[in-house]
């Protein structure tokens, strides 16, 4: 299936990186990043729309962590977000790394752990270590 051009992403390779709390400056490229590995059809629409990924980060009803260059491109994506009516132990996901910096870089693993620091000590998000 080939991408439409709301789909593409293009980053430039071999950028520095830095795991990072989102910021609403990042919305749009979450966005995009999204879509370019997941297309249109994405379920949770919280992920492909940045003012509803602003305001739900906002909120703390999800907390989203990413992997952002030195230029601001999102390179990661990993969100703790609340499924369930408790909301003292979310869970994981909407985990994506851009095509480009797959392979052996670590950033899924490096937003996982940044999100489970992040959750704890700035959240109250309730960690069994």
């Amino acid at each position: 299936m080939q991408k439409s051009k709301d789909e593409e992403y293009t980053i430039d390779l071999g950028q520095e990186w830095e795991v990072d709390l989102f910021r609403p400056g990042d919305a749009d490229g979450v966005v995009k990043l999204l879509l370019s590995v997941y297309g249109k059809g994405y379920p949770i629409k919280t992920y492909i729309d940045p003012e509803l990924l602003i305001r739900e980060n906002a909120t703390g009803r999800t907390i989203s962590s990413v992997a952002r260059t030195p230029r601001g491109d999102i390179v990661g994506h990993l969100a703790l977000f609340c499924s369930t009516l408790y909301e003292g132990i979310p869970e994981g996901g909407a985990g994506v790394v851009h095509m480009n910096y797959r392979g052996g870089q670590g950033i899924l693993t490096k937003l996982a752990v940044h999100s489970i620091q992040e959750g704890a000590k700035r959240f109250g998000v309730e960690v069994d270590r």
